[in-house]
């Protein structure tokens, strides 16, 4: 629970910058499932097979490459595919009290 509290608050007490952007970011759940399936696939290849060798880079860590595919997956699906507005962009939902829809 920690690490979800440490990423919500940042170290003097405010609210991170990053749940702001996250509210108000455009999101898709198609585009996060193809994210993952990409970094853990770019991840396994730099991981299992001689790839770094062949391209030269062999001491170049794997969080690299996983964070390199993520970003390059997330911008261009962001740009060019469909996705809901952010959480506070959406339109109010009608808010009915649970008293309310039993007594209909």
């Amino acid at each position: 629970m920690a690490g979800v509290a440490e990423l919500i608050v940042s170290p003097v007490g405010s609210v991170s910058p990053r749940l702001i952007a996250g509210l108000f970011w455009r999101h898709s759940q198609p585009l996060a499932i193809t994210t993952l399936l990409a970094a853990w696939a770019a991840n396994s290849a730099w991981s299992f097979t001689g790839l770094p060798a062949q391209l030269g880079v062999a001491d170049l860590p794997n969080a690299y490459v996983t964070l390199g595919v993520t970003l390059v997956v997330l911008a261009v699906g962001s740009l060019l595919g469909p996705g809901r507005p952010g959480y506070l962009r959406q339109p109010p939902a009608a808010v009915q009290s649970p008293a309310a829809g039993a007594a209909a």
